[in-house]
């Protein structure tokens, strides 16, 4: 009810009870209807809705690690850079000097012939060059002198040379079949040497020196080399002693030298030993010396006149060499004191 019409109708409920003089209970009645009829003509207010109540929100606890701080926490203010007053100079770098480019080289214009090429003219035959002595036979005659030895016995006298520290090696018609040599060589006395074995089909002996004498001058074996058909024509050189005379220190002096081609390699039908033919004259006593090439090695050892002429003069066509292979093959039989007398 509004609180503008209560008092009205208190008032109103007050005047009637005094003009009638209603009891006590009459006057609360007509009051009370009063009342109502007066209320049953106000207009009804629409109450205004209570607005309904909302709960309460739980506060939600979170843990210390959650909990966010109540103010947030400053962040450290940034120190400024501070530069040096002048920065220290750095060192300048040495610049890196490449070597200059290659100058580029023409490329080569190819050569092209000319679609007919005329035909060459027909070289003219020249004759075959004689080839020149070797300057290194005068090196390798220095070097091996002092091994080529004068062999003496009373079949007559011819040479040798070394192929060990006391073996010497020369031919089988020089000693016979005696036990005991002389040799001499160019610069001291003559010592005897003692024949060691024999190859009467080679025509070869080794001797041996038991207390070889001791020298002023270094004495070196002669190596062996090797012969094959390429070989010939080329250049040998063979040494020995021919019919020199003895000087009164019993010496013999040096041993002489010839230059010769090696022209051919034949194999006797008397024998089958194989033997090097060498264009070159010899004398007596160049038989049993060595034949060496340009390098200083053994090729083969001095045999027998090719055409043998009158005693004591130069055979006229060169002569014959036995050649190394076959002193190789005989050399472990003679080494171990076997002596070979037939033929094979």
């Amino acid at each position: 009810m509004s609180p503008k019409v209560l008092p009205l109708l208190m008032t109103l409920a007050l005047v009637g009870s005094i003009a009638c003089g209603p009891s006590q209970d009459d006057i609360r009645r007509i009051a009370d209807e009063q009342i109502a009829t007066a209320l049953s003509r106000l207009p009804t207010e629409t109450p205004v809705p209570t607005s309904t109540a909302q709960p309460t929100a739980t506060p939600i606890t979170l843990p210390p690690s959650l909990t966010p701080p109540s103010t947030a926490t400053p962040q450290p203010t940034a120190t400024p850079l501070v530069m040096p007053a002048t920065a220290t100079p750095q060192p300048t770098a040495t610049p890196l000097v490449l070597p200059p480019a290659p100058t580029p080289q023409p490329t080569p214009t190819p050569f092209r012939l000319p679609p007919t090429a005329a035909p060459e003219p027909t070289p003219t035959v020249q004759p075959t060059a004689v080839p020149e002595p070797s300057p290194e036979f005068g090196d390798v005659y220095i070097q091996v002198s002092p091994g080529v030895f004068r062999i003496e016995t009373v079949l007559g006298e011819g040479s040798g040379w070394l192929i060990d520290r006391n073996l010497i090696l020369t031919n089988y018609h020089h000693v016979g079949l005696f036990k005991k040599v002389t040799v001499r060589q160019r610069k001291k006395n003559p010592f005897v040497a003692t024949v060691v074995g024999i190859d009467v089909v080679r025509d070869i002996a080794l001797l041996q020196v038991p207390d070889f004498p001791v020298l002023e001058e270094p004495i070196f074996p002669l190596p062996m080399g090797a012969v094959t058909p390429a070989d010939t024509d080329t250049f040998v050189m063979s040494m020995g002693y021919p019919n020199l005379e003895i000087f009164s220190d019993d010496t013999v002096g040096e041993a002489t030298n010839r230059i010769a081609i090696f022209s051919n390699i034949v194999t006797l039908e008397s024998t089958s030993v194989l033997n090097i033919v060498i264009d070159s004259p010899i004398m007596p006593g160049d038989t049993g010396g060595p034949i060496l090439n340009a390098q200083g090695r053994v090729l083969g050892m001095v045999r027998a006149a090719q055409n043998p002429q009158g005693e004591g003069q130069e055979a006229g066509d060169g002569y014959l060499g036995i050649h190394i292979d076959e002193i190789r093959a005989v050399l472990p039989q003679l080494r171990a004191g076997e002596s070979r007398l037939d033929s094979p």
